[in-house]
């Protein structure tokens, strides 16, 4: 999506689901035209954007987080820990340890 945004013209952070129709219309044709035109090293180019784009025009000296929405904050541990982190901490608390996370 900030990739495409870009292109727009909008903030890149901007949402989808926050665009008016026409703009939803104009987002679907500049994905699928950037889409077309990756090639085959199509991962490489997108990331390399991707980087690019976070790194100087959003993670900069003029980025405030405050301003920033967060859609989806995620607490269950299932989604934070990798599946052997989850499996220590089931052991710890099946012994009766505590378990600080």
């Amino acid at each position: 999506m900030v990739l495409v945004m870009k292109r727009m013209g909008r903030p890149l952070l901007s949402q989808f689901r926050d665009l008016p129709p026409s703009q939803k219309v104009k987002f679907n044709r500049l994905m699928n035209e950037y889409i077309q035109s990756l090639g085959e090293d199509w991962e490489k180019v997108m990331l390399d954007e991707f980087n690019r784009l976070v790194n100087e025009d959003i993670l900069n000296e003029e980025f405030d987080p405050t301003t920033t929405i967060v859609k989806d904050n995620r607490t269950d541990r299932q989604v934070l820990l990798s599946p052997e982190q989850d499996e220590w901490i089931k052991s710890e608390e099946a012994e009766g340890r505590p378990v600080l996370y």
